[in-house]
């Protein structure tokens, strides 16, 4: 089942699976984390057809693109942007503790958010030639 379904779900995250309005992770070695973390190297990526937005601007940018949400990390303390974007996606938001953000965040910066889509599509017919 999708996570951005806007009823009461089954979360389908790697590792997780329970009912709730906004599931949490607060473990650093819990699957889902572990299988983001991953998703930095870009094999990884080519291999599982995923990606992972870091920041609020990128991630409404992604979500405007049409990119298909598959889970929105947020820390327990919500900005008030952080909280504009988890209700536009509320099925998809999943609270972490700071240590988790932290790890699945890129680099040594701290971001608000961390998001987790499906690699978009690249069809030949969607060019467009000059």
């Amino acid at each position: 089942m999708r996570l951005n379904s806007p009823h009461k779900i089954t979360t389908c995250l790697v590792g997780f699976t329970a009912v709730y309005d906004s599931p949490s992770i607060s473990s650093l070695q819990n699957p889902t984390v572990r299988h983001l973390v991953r998703l930095r190297d870009n094999r990884q990526r080519q291999r599982a057809r995923e990606i992972v937005v870091d920041g609020i601007r990128e991630t409404h940018r992604a979500l405007d693109a049409g990119l298909t949400l598959k889970g929105l990390f947020l820390v327990d303390r919500q900005s008030t942007d952080a909280d504009e974007l988890a209700k536009r996606v509320p099925a998809s938001v999943v609270t972490v503790s700071l240590p988790v953000l932290q790890k699945i965040a890129f680099g040594q910066h701290h971001r608000d958010v961390v998001a987790w889509f499906d690699e978009p599509s690249k069809p030949l017919a969607s060019l467009k030639l000059s």
